[in-house]
């Protein structure tokens, strides 16, 4: 019978193996440092135990946020305002790279994601 309440404990995650959002810095305020589809523009990102929202150059923006594990997460889709601007390429494309990212971890205090395709975007906090 112990056994059994030990197994049940793994497979919960109970003994630190399971999902655990807990582990994800949620209701921080982000801003964008480093990215790798070219010189950053002013993001800045608030991420709550489930949504994210922010700011990107021109647009405000919204969607789900996920923390599956100790370094996995989800994010997505994102709802974008449609404010017209002069380079909206450069903001479309750091907003399909966020919402691509796979995984994070805290370096120091910087908040780096990655995405599958070696897409990174790297935070300090605000």
């Amino acid at each position: 019978m112990r056994y059994l309440v030990l197994l049940g404990a793994i497979s919960t995650g109970l003994l630190g193996c399971g999902p655990n959002a807990a582990t994800f810095p949620t209701e921080k305020e982000w801003s964008a440092t480093q990215w790798s589809g070219g010189p950053v523009p002013n993001l800045v990102v608030t991420i709550t135990s489930d949504t994210i929202h922010g700011r990107a150059p021109c647009n405000r923006f919204s969607g789900k946020f996920i923390a599956t594990d100790a370094s996995e997460i989800i994010i997505g889709p994102l709802a974008v305002t449609r404010m017209t601007c002069p380079d909206i390429s450069v903001e479309t494309a750091i907003l399909n790279d966020l919402s691509r990212m796979t995984n994070w971890s805290l370096r120091q205090t910087d908040l780096h994601l990655n995405g599958p395709y070696g897409q990174t975007l790297i935070f300090a906090p605000r």
